[in-house]
């Protein structure tokens, strides 16, 4: 089954869940949980091409992340993308902020609604966006899960590790993901965009009835690829942009412990394409929230990639 993935349905999903990794010796090395950032006003600078949805959420991305490192440590700094395209005499520039994997610990939870401090524009166009945030966090400890997983791009072997696809109408690159843990768990996978509301399943498959894919230890698995079966129904990934380019965001959530996905709706076909099944992103971070308060041993680990 293929599946094809548009930028104009993926303009509604979001990037700025915080991930982070989960310890994986959690019965041996304790994982503190605090309540953190009261107090803490954290400032984001969006650009005049940023909706203001996806820049609100940007900056309670970074005040999570700022209340998290200040109690807990930070473990890298932050990064920004930045695209240029051009588009006729014009040049079209797409801003991509990576929130994730910087702190040693992970947000579970607000803990009281966020407050808007201010919220100004300046002469360059550029918008101030100032809020403070009140929540649970959870310190990342040693010791958790080291897998591997990597985004292939248009090949099977791990020499087509890659992060930018063409997805126009003539030249399309498949999407595939490798994946090998050095223990037994379960994985899930899931696709996200910048600009909130939607969020599509990849794995489990579309037809599948199980409630996360098992996965054997020290097996090397190549999912979305019929040349390496991994179910009785695999489905392609095809990644197409409609305006590029675009970032969108891979997500892998792996646990040794057995969990089920979220509720979904079913796949649909929009009369060109074949979409997988989706929720809402309201639904998804409450479904991830909940399942990272109840399991420690979750890791969770993001892939942006561009769609040209």
């Amino acid at each position: 089954m293929r599946l094809f993935i548009s930028s104009q349905e993926l303009k509604r999903l979001t990037v700025t869940c915080i991930v982070a990794l989960l310890g994986w010796h959690a019965h041996l090395m304790a994982q503190r949980e605090a309540e953190v950032g009261k107090g803490l006003v954290y400032t984001y600078y969006a650009p005049s091409n940023m909706t203001p949805a996806q820049a609100k959420r940007n900056a309670l991305a970074g005040a999570r992340n700022q209340a998290i490192g200040y109690e807990f440590g930070t473990l890298v700094a932050s990064s920004i993308s930045v695209l240029n395209a051009e588009q006729g005499d014009q040049t079209k520039k797409v801003v991509h902020s990576s929130m994730a994997n910087e702190v040693k610990g992970i947000w579970l939870k607000d803990l009281a609604k966020p407050v808007w401090k201010n919220i100004s524009m300046e002469d360059d166009g550029t918008t101030v966006y100032s809020v403070e945030v009140y929540g649970l966090a959870r310190e990342i400890v040693n010791g958790s899960i080291d897998y591997e997983a990597r985004v292939l791009c248009g090949g099977t072997e791990k020499k087509f590790e890659g992060y930018t696809f063409r997805g126009g109408d003539a030249d399309v690159d498949p999407l595939y993901l490798y994946f090998k843990s050095p223990v037994a768990g379960f994985l899930t996978v899931y696709l996200l965009d910048e600009t909130a509301e939607k969020v599509n399943m990849l794995l489990p498959y579309q037809q599948s009835e199980m409630k996360s894919f098992p996965i054997e230890r020290d097996k090397e698995y190549i999912f979305f690829s019929d040349n390496h079966p991994t179910d009785k129904n695999i489905d392609e990934i095809y990644l197409t942009a409609a305006n590029p380019p675009e970032i969108n965001d891979l997500y892998i959530v792996f646990s040794p412990n057995e969990f089920v996905k979220p509720n979904t709706d079913d796949q649909h076909n929009d009369g060109k394409y074949l979409r997988p099944r989706e929720l809402s992103y309201d639904d998804f971070t409450d479904w991830l929230s909940k399942k990272r308060i109840a399991d420690k041993d979750m890791k969770v680990t993001v892939f942006p990639i561009t769609i040209n």
